[in-house]
């Protein structure tokens, strides 16, 4: 009986041993299981930290070039880029040049095309103090015979109204609307942008001109102009045009 009893003891000792290495070989499986979808995700992991890596790279590249043009003043006239690197190693108040246009203007981004169109090269026009800083900026450009440049005083005189028309309000909006500027150039944006105004397309611009001979500027949102004189004055973009120029209009963020 005992024989028999320690028989059976064993033989349930042998099955639960049996039972737990089943156990386990399963535990394992599952392991083994885990361990290849944790290496999977680690490499994909992996995978798209390389390719982050080489894409942060890429844009530090790309932003150092930009950094670098900028501290060059690469893409400005050269009249211009002499004056902002005087300027720049003088210090930014070290005499009376307060800056570019486009350092002065902000406006939201559906607006930037406009602004730009409107003033086109007067973007690169420096705003002085007065007409001494001018002419000196205009004799030091002249000893370095560094090109040539625009100077506007910052207490311009304002264009007179070329017209008492009246705009309809309808899709019609004042430029000086849509633009922001610090108050010491209130004055100087009323002289670039008081006779000016934005209209939703050309036709409606040409519209508006003919129907009333209107004697402002009209711009629409893509940048097309609509001289007083009637002149219209468009670019047509495309993918194979040249990188714009240095001088762009600050987006408000």
């Amino acid at each position: 009986m005992k024989l028999r009893a320690s028989l059976a003891n064993q033989a349930r000792l042998l099955e639960g041993r049996r039972q737990s290495r089943v156990r386990l070989e399963e535990e394992r499986e599952q392991k083994v299981l885990q361990l290849k979808e944790l290496q999977s995700t680690r490499s994909d992991l992996e995978e798209n930290l390389n390719r982050h890596r080489e894409k942060l790279n890429q844009e530090s590249s790309r932003l150092e070039s930009i950094l670098e043009l900028q501290r060059n003043f690469e893409g400005y006239q050269s009249g211009v880029r002499s004056l902002l690197l005087k300027r720049q190693a003088q210090g930014a108040t070290a005499n009376g040049i307060y800056g570019l246009v486009e350092d002065i203007i902000e406006t939201d981004p559906q607006y930037e095309a406009v602004v730009e169109s409107v003033l086109g090269e007067r973007l690169q026009h420096f705003i002085v103090q007065d007409h001494q800083e001018s002419l000196k900026a205009i004799d030091y450009l002249k000893s370095q015979r560094s090109g040539r440049s625009s100077f506007i005083p910052l207490h311009v005189k304002p264009h007179p109204a070329l017209s008492g028309s009246v705009l309809p309000a309808e899709g019609v909006i004042p430029l000086l609307e849509v633009v922001k500027v610090k108050e010491d150039f209130a004055l100087l944006a009323q002289h670039l942008f008081g006779d000016v105004w934005v209209v939703p397309d050309l036709r409606h611009a040409i519209d508006l001109w003919n129907r009333n001979s209107i004697w402002k500027t009209l711009v629409t949102l893509e940048g097309e102009v609509l001289h007083p004189s009637g002149m219209v004055t468009a670019e047509a973009k495309s993918r194979s045009d040249p990188e714009p120029s240095t001088a762009s209009v600050k987006s408000v963020t």
